[in-house]
């Protein structure tokens, strides 16, 4: 549930503008994250437990060069995004409150 509280502006065109900014960036997000899952299965193979992208640092980082992503000169930031996005990843432990695995690749 979101609060009036958490927007930046008051006015209704506003906090629709920042709903769909909101929206677009978790889409984005989790597109990004699917994109990287299999290198980061590819790059952790060999440990203890298997690894998944960091979705709050996904998250992190899509704010940070959300602006980049548009630029057309700037091919490579699209590009890049999930080498970039695969550099943090979490370990899947039992009994934990990550999501499985098998639920990343569907």
């Amino acid at each position: 549930m979101l609060r009036v509280e958490q927007f930046l502006t008051r006015g209704v065109l506003g906090v629709y503008q920042e709903v769909y900014a909101r929206f677009l960036t978790l889409t984005l997000a989790s597109i990004a994250r699917v994109l990287a899952q299999p290198t980061v299965v590819a790059c952790t193979e060999g440990r203890k437990h298997p690894n998944q992208v960091n979705f709050r640092a996904t998250l992190a980082k899509l704010r940070t060069r959300f602006f980049q992503l548009w630029e057309p000169a700037d091919t490579h930031g699209c590009l890049d995004l999930p080498v970039w996005i695969a550099r943090d990843v979490e370990p899947i432990r039992s009994r934990r409150s990550y999501p499985p695995a098998e639920n990343l690749a569907h």
